[in-house]
């Protein structure tokens, strides 16, 4: 999970990760957040009026995220066996950057399934390995890992591209009701120093960098974010 969880920080603006996850989990509902962190969206998730239990690795944001988490339970959610809740009991188990981070993602979401109930939801949000950033420093025979975070985190454990993430929700067992994107045009830090303000001063700009990375998800996207749902039986999808 995350090692340097305490990093993370909000950010609401629009069209990025945390606004698009508030508004996807919606309000009074019961939250499994897995890698809850500090708590920072577990506060917004509360005002919100639902209820959160999060699990989080690391001891000190684990401390902190317990002001806004009706439960935080501090451990590994790789390792650890079973929640103290019964099956069936949360509307939305939530995945905020999160996979990307573990050693066996796969096995993690089919371990916690049960606990959704038959109409929950799954929300996970994840980098696009496949950005036009990382792809244009392979041609440069580059792959270079950054400590300040982004789709090369040295944090990152798996990557994912469209195609397997999809791949990877159906046989946890999932179909996708949803896919949706965080703009990705300017990934290079440079141009986010240079006209990042810029674009995010102006509505439409911001608005215009969404629809452009919406058009072509597997080259400009940022980040993508999928809700999906509980495959019932009989469905062959």
């Amino acid at each position: 999970m995350k090692a340097k969880s305490i990093k993370y920080r909000l950010d609401l603006r629009k069209y990025y990760t945390h606004d698009k996850l508030l508004s996807l989990v919606g309000s009074k509902k019961k939250v499994l957040e897995i890698g809850c962190a500090s708590g920072y969206l577990s506060e917004q998730l509360a005002r919100q009026g639902c209820e959160v239990v999060g699990i989080e690795i690391d001891a000190s944001t684990a401390e902190e995220a317990k002001k806004f988490c009706n439960n935080v339970i501090y451990a590994d959610i790789e390792t650890l066996p079973s929640l103290p809740y019964p099956p069936a009991y949360f509307d939305v188990i939530l995945f905020a950057d999160v996979l990307e981070h573990l050693k066996q993602p796969l096995q993690t979401v089919k371990n916690l399934s049960k606990y959704l109930t038959k109409t929950g939801t799954l929300i996970i949000s994840v980098p696009n390995i496949a950005n036009w950033s990382v792809r244009l420093k392979l041609l440069l025979g580059r792959f270079d890992y950054q400590d300040e975070g982004g789709i090369l985190d040295t944090n990152h454990l798996r990557f994912f591209t469209l195609k397997s993430l999809k791949i990877f929700v159906n046989e946890a067992g999932f179909t996708i009701d949803r896919i949706d994107v965080t703009p990705g045009v300017l990934a290079f830090s440079v141009l986010q120093k240079s006209f990042g303000r810029i674009f995010w001063r102006f509505k439409f700009l911001n608005r215009l960098l969404y629809q452009i990375s919406k058009l072509w998800k597997t080259m400009l996207a940022l980040q993508f974010i999928i809700v999906a749902k509980k495959v019932s039986q009989g469905d062959s999808r």
